[in-house]
């Protein structure tokens, strides 16, 4: 008997053992932290899926939208209503997300549950739906984007009931009107891919057949060239255009399927030799990394943005030993603001470079370092820059025995510092300032940079601030904040929200900056935030979707100016913006009904916004502070110039007459930004429109290089107070986001550069040239992208400076060891393909042609060796059965006989 009982406790111990191992399986965990499991990792962002096979990203987020039958309505985007999600650990090791939709609106009613289970080699998709309604709806879902990149020169099969075709992917974009785009059969229920960096992939789709009748099921689009998209280069996979009948409860899935390639490292097929060669070593001595060095073709230092007048000399002034150093600066806030960044800059230069500074508090002798405003101490008249009067402007003189930086007031100072930065050069050891003689000013005077806040956004935002924005001259700071933590209403937080104590040491650390710190609180239309948690919706317009508030009911207002104060209390803003955009799209109005209330159908959309905004804006004027808005509803899509644009986009007037109202009754001293993002529709632009009406106004871009600049070129046209570059990467505002939207924030450098030096001068036959706006960088001597990571991750030479500073190395140089070559001198026999516009193909070390293979622009002819490692066996690639080479020697390693010691190795890459 005593056995029997030790076996039973044993079984329930062993019971109870896997119990607990369950519940620890389907414990919930963070959907945005990476998941590994075998040679597939995936997270959950924004909305949509995110998967890397073998750290190559594959699938890149996805999308759910619902509209009416005649697609002339849309009802519900998840893009602009991202759902919150779950996720848990499955039984087999693998992970779920769930994420629900819903939408309810002038008695139609949608509610969808999507599982998205991923497992060691497949993924699937299941979308269960509910729509209530009298008439049936339209049902567009793309839960698979498909990395282009991770599809380069790779095949298809795609096959329904009645077609099978198969080919290669193209290598060049399709035009996505008028269907064109479309890849393979009309609808598919099996597409399968067999890639060269990934291996091969399977979508299965169990879309009815009635949903693959025609066009409107499951579809293999190809959306490079797609605007929505926000120039992502995907494949788009899901049903595009399912129907949904009235009173229907449906359910779609697909199921994709992974056989990875083999691993490069341990493939049979690629040769196995494994050369031992032997490479001399360089000595080095590790300093601090820093800024990296751009010059143009003369040699002279690329200063960013370009000054007005500049003139280098051969007179560097030296960096050794101990240099005289004094500040002269008025006895006021700014003053003190010039003087704490001059003292910054001082002590980050002598980090750099080694030099000790000797501060002198009494006359200036004319060595060493000056930095003072104009009228603040005297400078001999033969040393005197020539200074301009406009604000913020500053003059900059270095010779071999002196450096003075005069501003015309504090910021200018603090700007001919930014500018004494970039002509900072170090070789062997040895730091110099260029010799050059600089009179430098702003051509717009609000130069502003739009973020989002976020629980983590404070540190990002630094980094941003220090390094980007005001290195580059903006200077002002438009803060999305209507997700913060507001002490006022604590039942609306999120989890994302960013603390009072974040936000407020944010808008101290701008203001130190010489950036005007201005609070964006999203009112009337896109106040989604105000309803959070399901809060307060007896104050929405429209109860079933709660986007924008009643705005005939005075606890609506209570709500506001409850954030209102508690914003004007951090930030103690001279502007403070309302938001204000879209509170109605006629074209496609996703927001909720607008107006839904009998007593507000009875005023109608144009009456409520004008009462609505000269409401906030009294009462911030009460309060000494300027109301900035988004103009788009107080324009209409006809006005404009017809010549230069066919539509006048971000223009949600019903009709010119209710714009022309709106214009009329607005407040007249609030500040218009008008948004238009795609290149060359800010040509078509409202500032002139808006200018007759009597409004200060702003021209708002967004990423797009033509479009920053043409902004710049209408804002200085049209007199208007400057250009507001837009980020638009999601509420939750964190450093992560430059995986996503890198391309976004390195907008920022153009938006300083155009800002501040676009004259009359720049050409401008760029801006209504197509195909030069698609290459607009090739205006700039400098790469954005490459300037913006140089200056950003400054964190590097931090670490080095605390852990290798003066530290001894050596150097080896791997060219002997490649097998490539990419010069385009004596041997045309490079490997690397690239097509031309015309689809032929060309070695990348011809300079015969200009290759656009997958969008990949050749820039330069400076190309060196390549180490070359390929996945599969060369003689598979298809551009070595093209171009005719019959063997390829690409080892799948290479070793390098060192014969030293170290406790760090580098590599540097291309």
């Amino acid at each position: 008997m005593k056995s029997v009982l030790i076996a039973f406790l044993t079984l329930l111990l062993i019971a109870s053992e896997v119990v607990s191992e369950a519940q620890t399986a389907l414990k919930a965990i963070n959907p945005e932290t990476p998941f590994v499991q075998n040679r597939i990792a995936s997270r959950w962002i924004r909305g949509g899926l995110y998967l890397e096979v073998d750290d190559i990203p594959l699938l890149k987020g996805g999308n759910l939208q619902l509209f009416s039958s005649d697609y002339k309505k849309g009802y519900y985007s998840s893009g602009s209503n991202i759902p919150s999600v779950k996720a848990e650990r499955l039984i087999d090791g693998g992970i779920a997300y769930l994420t629900n939709y819903s939408y309810q609106s002038d008695g139609r009613a949608f509610a969808a549950t999507l599982r998205v289970e991923v497992h060691a080699d497949s993924v699937d998709f299941t979308l269960q739906t509910d729509w209530n309604a009298a008439e049936p709806a339209k049902l567009e879902w793309n839960p698979i984007r498909l990395w282009a990149y991770a599809l380069a020169q790779g095949k298809y099969e795609i096959s329904s009931k009645e077609l099978k075709t198969e080919g290669d992917l193209p290598p060049k974009a399709l035009p996505i009107e008028n269907d064109k785009n479309r890849i393979g059969t009309p609808s598919f229920s099996s597409l399968k891919l067999n890639l060269p960096l990934t291996g091969k992939i399977e979508i299965v789709s169990s879309a009815t057949p009635s949903l693959l009748a025609g066009q409107n099921g499951a579809s293999f689009l190809d959306t490079r060239n797609d605007p929505y998209l926000q120039q992502e280069r995907l494949f788009w996979v899901g049903l595009d255009g399912a129907t949904l009948t009235p009173g229907s409860k449906q359910t779609f899935s697909f199921r994709m399927s992974f056989t990875p390639g083999e691993r490069a490292e341990t493939s049979t097929r690629m040769p196995t030799s494994s050369p031992v060669v032997k490479l001399g070593t360089e000595k080095l001595k590790f300093r601090p990394a820093q800024e990296s060095e751009l010059n143009d073709e003369n040699g002279h230092p690329v200063v960013i943005p370009e000054p007005k007048h500049i003139l280098f000399d051969e007179g560097d002034f030296q960096l050794r030993g101990t240099v005289p150093i004094r500040f002269a600066f008025p006895d006021t806030p700014e003053g003190e603001r010039a003087e704490r960044a001059s003292r910054r800059f001082a002590t980050e230069i002598a980090d750099q470079t080694g030099v000790k500074w000797g501060e002198n508090t009494g006359e200036w002798k004319e060595k060493g370092l000056l930095v003072t405003v104009q009228g603040a101490t005297l400078l001999a008249h033969p040393l005197t820059p020539a200074l301009t009067n406009q604000p913020e402007g500053y003059a900059l003189v270095v010779t071999s025995k002196f450096v003075v930086v005069v501003g015309r007031d504090p910021a200018g100072a603090f700007y001919g510092l930014q500018t004494l930065r970039q002509l900072l050069r170090t070789y062997r050891g040895r730091s110099r300032f260029v010799g050059a003689d600089i009179s430098d000013w702003p051509s717009l005077a609000f130069r502003g940079a739009h973020l989002f806040v976020g629980k983590n956004a404070l540190p990002f935002h630094k980094k941003l601030i220090d390094r980007i924005f005001s290195r580059y001259k903006l200077n002002a700071l438009v803060i999305e904040c209507e997700y913060a933590k507001w002490k006022s209403h604590p039942e609306i937080h999120v989890p994302y929200g960013m603390e009072p104590e974040d936000l407020r040491e944010e808008v101290a650390y701008a203001r130190d900056r010489f950036m005007e710190p201005i609070p964006l609180v999203n009112t009337l239309g896109h106040s989604e935030w105000i309803f959070k948690n399901g809060q307060h919706k007896e104050l929405a317009e429209d109860v079933n979707s709660p986007h924008a508030y009643d705005a005939s009911a005075p606890d609506a207002y209570k709500f506001v100016f409850d954030i209102f104060t508690e914003a004007l209390e951090l930030f103690k803003p001279k502007r403070f913006h309302i938001g204000h955009d879209e509170v109605k799209v006629p074209s496609f109005d996703e927001f909720g009904k607008y107006p839904a209330r009998p007593q507000n159908l009875a005023k109608g959309a144009t009456t409520l916004f004008i009462e609505d905004t000269n409401r906030l804006a009294d009462w911030l004027r009460e309060r000494g502070v300027k109301t900035m808005m988004w103009g788009d509803m107080a324009l209409h899509e006809s006005e404009g110039d017809p010549t230069a644009w066919d539509t006048l986009t971000a223009a949600n007037a019903p009709s010119v007459l209710e714009a022309q109202r709106m214009r009329s009754l607005l407040p007249k001293d609030a500040i218009i930004a008008d948004w238009r993002y795609h290149p060359g529709s800010e040509q078509r632009n409202g500032l002139s429109v808006l200018k007759q009406s009597g409004y200060e106004t702003l021209g708002c871009p967004w990423f797009e290089p033509e479009n920053i600049r043409g902004w710049a070129h209408q804002a200085l046209k049209n007199q208007s107070s400057g250009i507001l570059e837009t980020t638009w990467a999601g509420y939750d505002s964190n450093e992560e986001r430059l995986e996503d939207e890198y391309k976004q924030f390195h907008a920022f450098v153009l938006a300083g550069e155009y800002a501040w030096s676009v004259t009359d001068k720049h050409p401008e036959s760029a801006i209504y040239d197509k195909e030069k706006r698609d290459n607009a960088s090739g205006l700039l001597p400098y790469r954005q992208e490459e300037v913006f990571s140089q200056s950003y991750r400054e964190e590097i030479a931090e670490r080095d400076k605390a852990r290798n500073k003066g530290e001894k190395g050596w150097q080896l140089k791997l060219n002997p060891v490649a097998n490539i070559s990419l010069y385009g001198g004596k041997s045309k026999q490079g490997v690397l393909t690239a097509y031309s516009g015309a689809g032929k193909q060309a070695f990348l070390s011809s300079a015969a042609t200009k290759p656009n293979a997958y969008d990949f622009k050749l820039t330069g002819e400076s190309f060196g060796g390549l180490l070359f490692h390929s996945r599969i066996a060369p003689e598979n690639l298809p551009y070595i059965k093209q171009s005719g080479l019959k063997q390829l020697n690409a080892p799948v390693n290479i070793t390098v006989a060192l014969r030293k010691r170290a406790k760090n190795l580098i590599f540097l890459q291309s």
